[in-house]
């Protein structure tokens, strides 16, 4: 109870968990979209591969932000990392895959087997 207690009196760590719960659900969903679109027989390497680049960015970012803070200092590094940071989230806004996504593929019977399901007009 402690805890819970220290963190209800600081606003900063309240953020934190809030963001890195909404940061949960935000992965969750594009993991979803991922496996829906991805072929069965490819499933494995995808992920894999999405794994790897997850997991190696985690492990070079503070070695590069070290680094880019010991050859350039801290206003720099700051101004680098915050101009990056704000690329990445430009990038869904500016970028025409994400704000047209492809269809997900029509399903082609009833979950009883009954027969075929209508296509909406296109």
């Amino acid at each position: 109870m402690d805890g819970i207690r220290w963190i209800s009196g600081r606003p900063f760590p309240r953020l934190g968990l809030l963001y890195a719960t909404v940061t949960n659900f935000f992965c969750a969903y594009f993991t979803t979209y991922q496996l829906q679109r991805t072929p069965d027989t490819h499933r494995g390497r995808v992920m894999s591969v999405a794994n790897i680049c997850g997991a190696g960015g985690a492990a070079i970012a503070p070695f590069a932000a070290g680094a880019a803070f010991d050859w350039c200092g801290r206003p720099a590094t700051l101004l680098a990392c915050s101009t990056l940071l704000g690329l990445i989230a430009l990038s869904p806004v500016l970028g025409p895959v994400m704000r047209r996504p492809p269809e997900a593929p029509a399903v082609e019977e009833v979950g009883d087997g009954t027969g075929p399901v209508p296509q909406p007009a296109r």
